[in-house]
C-alpha cells in the first residue's frame, strides 16, 4: 500500500498474487477497493480455475490468470480489462 500511495503517477492497475503471506487475497482486494475503488485488479494465482467465478465477483477485480502464464496471455488480460472499462 506504502508504494501505491507514494506513486508519483497514477497508478490504474495492479498485477497480485492470490495467496501472501500474513495477507489473504480477498482482504487485499478489499482493501485496495476501499483506499483505490478506481483501481484495476489482475489476479493470478497456481490455485485451480474452480475458483475464478469467485475471485471474480470481488470488487475492482479485471481478471485472473492462472500460474504459469504466458507474458502473451498477461498482456491480453491487461488490454481486455481496459478495452472492458472504456
Amino acid at each position: 500500500m506504502t508504494t501505491l500511495s507514494a506513486a508519483a503517477q497514477p497508478i490504474h492497475m495492479i498485477v497480485t498474487d492470490w495467496s501472501m503471506p500474513e495477507v489473504g487475497g480477498a482482504k487485499f482486494i478489499q482493501t485496495l477497493h476501499e483506499q483505490y475503488p478506481n483501481l484495476h485488479i489482475l489476479i493470478m494465482s497456481g490455485y485451480p480455475l474452480g475458483m475464478s467465478d469467485e475471485v471474480l465477483q470481488l470488487p475492482n477485480v479485471a481478471g485472473w490468470l492462472q500460474k504459469p502464464f504466458s507474458i502473451d496471455a498477461l498482456l491480453l488480460k491487461i488490454r481486455q480489462a481496459f478495452d472492458q472499462s472504456a
